[in-house]
């Protein structure tokens, strides 16, 4: 939701622009949150945002899983 709020506070900068909002994530799991009928789609509809998960190869996924393991370190 953090990087949701980031996307419209962005937008908000450049008002009049016809920017389409979109929430990328890169793992089903990381997506669960997101699927129809939970709060958050419903707030995210609200403000504008739209979430998708990308079809990413295994070796993409392991390495963005690393990155995210080293940067809580």
């Amino acid at each position: 939701m953090n990087g949701a709020l980031k996307l419209v506070a962005v937008a908000n900068l450049f008002p009049g622009t016809a920017a389409r909002l979109i929430l990328l994530l890169a793992d089903q799991k990381a997506a669960d949150p997101f699927r129809s009928g939970t709060w958050r789609v419903e707030a995210l509809a609200d403000i504008g945002v739209e979430a998708f998960v990308a079809d990413l190869p295994e070796e993409v996924r392991a390495g963005i899983r690393a990155a995210l393991v080293a940067q809580y370190r």
